[in-house]
């Protein structure tokens, strides 16, 4: 998969790694030995459920069920997910932040 790229976790959640891209999935290094595959498929999803619209990032324990925290919780096991995938679909392009508390989806 590459070399990690290192990134700033949205909000207060520190640094992270990942290795990949959305189009291959990619793998989130969190540290102490904790990491999540998040599959391309899972984005692919992700990017046409949320398509053009701005949305709450929901990157803490209990999201608000429309934003990308609420969305991605039952699809993958990590809480607060969306404080580390966020911040990768911006990398990636396919998102921009538009605030601290919100993400448009491109």
């Amino acid at each position: 998969m590459g070399s990690a790229r290192s990134l700033n976790a949205w909000g207060k959640h520190g640094r992270f790694g990942y290795v990949g891209s959305l189009d291959a999935g990619t793998r989130l290094v969190l540290g102490r030995g904790k990491e999540l595959v998040v599959p391309a498929s899972l984005f692919s999803e992700l990017r046409a459920h949320f398509a053009g619209r701005t949305v709450l990032i929901g990157a803490s324990r209990h999201p608000p069920r429309d934003s990308l925290g609420g969305w991605l919780q039952g699809r993958v096991s990590l809480v607060a997910a969306a404080a580390y995938v966020g911040p990768v679909l911006v990398k990636e392009g396919a998102a921009e932040r538009v605030s601290d508390d919100e993400i448009r989806i491109l």
